[in-house]
């Protein structure tokens, strides 16, 4: 992509010569000079070359200009045949930030140019790196927050069992002390999942980079399938669909294995009643589709608009134990693949989660 250069010169036979020069190389942008041609200092450009005449007329324009543009260098190179020093010290790095004096040699010309691009170029990706550090801290320290919250209770609970159990211990029944103990139990649990979820989605958030290889996808998902039936109860029955005339696809096995196995887990855990949970998928010419439903309790109208975000749950989920860490971390594998997720979902019918993620190549 070429850089942007601003012409704003008023010496017509300085800007033909500059025109000459440059336009090979960058984009060039020669405007009258009115007073509308000062609107284009507010548009992108990457260098404005001007002269006496010009800064005369635009000297605060290109001063806000400047100003606007900080933390990110802005580059103005003043062409002047008579140099003024005086004037020159005291607007230098306010309105202008090099001068070349005229005439003047083509590779000198070229070498000012190529020397204030490169600094600018430098001084977007210091400034880009200092936004994505500041993304990087922004996201730590609400992870920090969420996780400060949402560890209270469930210390509270075992701090409150455990001294239950030590102060009152002996005196206590043997079906007293088993529920006091499941209950310490289901808590670290609940805190141990909670710290697993955190951490993959912070890896997701901050450092996840989609690594496609050459999967059998639908011996994948038929092995993800066996493990998770494995840990279901005797009243879920997960089944598979695989429709395709291809198997083998170039898919981030790490990040669709956390797709599938966080909607299929859900979809088990919130039909406490059992029934059918199912996975179909289908190998498209350009993309691949996977549908998730169960018949379980449903997702309030009202909730659907925030499941995705970080610990949120839907109203009627009562007892039903989870993080809430899961559909974020869904969405961000998903967003990884640029794929995309929607759902339909009523309540007491039942869930389906459809997720496409985009193909780049596939083999019959």
């Amino acid at each position: 992509m070429k850089r942007i250069l601003l012409l704003f010169l008023d010496n017509n036979e300085n800007s033909r010569l500059l025109l000459e020069w440059l336009t090979s190389r960058y984009e060039i942008i020669v405007p009258n000079l009115t007073v509308e041609a000062a609107e284009l200092l507010d548009e992108s450009f990457d260098l404005c070359i001007l002269d006496g005449g010009a800064l005369n007329l635009f000297a605060e324009r290109v001063r806000v200009r400047k100003k606007a543009s900080l933390p990110v260098f802005l580059p103005f190179l003043l062409v002047t045949s008579t140099p003024d020093e005086a004037a020159i010290a005291g607007q230098l790095g306010q309105s202008f930030d090099e001068v070349i004096v005229s005439p003047t040699e083509k590779l000198q010309l070229q070498a000012r140019v190529r020397i204030l691009l490169q600094n600018r170029q430098l001084s977007l990706a210091i400034h880009n790196a200092n936004q994505e550090i500041k993304g990087l801290n922004e996201v730590k320290s609400r992870m920090v927050s969420m996780v400060s919250h949402e560890l209270r209770n469930p210390l509270s609970a075992i701090l409150f069992s455990a001294q239950l159990l030590q102060q009152f211990g002996d005196r206590c029944p043997p079906e007293a002390k088993r529920k006091y103990f499941n209950l310490i139990q289901e808590r670290v649990e609940y805190m141990t999942g909670l710290l697993d979820d955190v951490l993959i989605l912070g890896y997701a958030e901050l450092a996840m980079q989609l690594n496609p290889q050459l999967l059998e996808l639908e011996t994948f998902c038929g092995n993800l399938i066996e493990e998770i039936q494995l840990s279901a109860s005797e009243k879920h029955a997960i089944v598979f669909t695989f429709d395709s005339r291809y198997s083998l696809v170039y898919l981030d096995e790490k990040l669709l294995g956390h797709i599938l196995s966080n909607l299929l887990t859900n979809a088990i855990k919130y039909s406490p009643e059992g029934g059918k949970v199912s996975l179909e998928v289908s190998c498209l010419e350009r993309e691949v589709i996977f549908r998730v439903t169960d018949e379980g309790i449903g997702i309030p109208s009202e909730d659907q608009l925030q499941l995705f975000e970080s610990f949120h749950r839907g109203a009627n989920v009562g007892k039903i134990q989870g993080t809430g860490l899961g559909l974020a971390i869904v969405k961000q594998c998903v967003e990884r693949h640029g794929g995309a997720i929607a759902l339909n979902s009523e309540v007491g019918a039942g869930t389906t989660f459809i997720v496409t993620l985009p193909l780049s190549s596939a083999i019959s």
